[in-house]
């Protein structure tokens, strides 16, 4: 079983922890993780190649992705581009089609 300490004890314990990691004298104990680059910025052809590509419209793929359909023609036209988070849908869309099969549109 391991020992309880006290709250004071654990801050002593990382502060001293963050002292030696400083110092170069130990790593800290995190997993490794390979993270996705950012999704790529899509244009406006991309976006509508994406959206034809599935046979939908545009009032379908704003339902499918959370959006107005006013956002996706704007998109389409040029006139915005896609925030962060849409890109990243964006991609994974393009990349796996399948995954909106699974998804219900009212």
């Amino acid at each position: 079983m391991k020992k309880k300490i006290s709250v004071e004890e654990a801050l002593i314990k990382s502060l001293k922890e963050a002292r030696d990691f400083e110092r170069g004298k130990k790593r800290l104990n995190s997993k490794s993780r390979e993270l996705p680059a950012p999704a790529p910025e899509f244009k406006k052809n991309e976006i509508k190649h994406i959206r034809q590509g599935l046979d939908m419209t545009q009032v379908e793929f704003a339902q499918t992705l959370n959006v107005s359909v006013q956002t996706v023609r704007s998109w389409e036209q040029g006139g915005r581009r896609p925030e962060q988070t849409s890109n990243r849908l964006l991609q994974i869309i393009k990349h796996r089609p399948e995954v909106l099969k699974s998804l219900k549109i009212a």
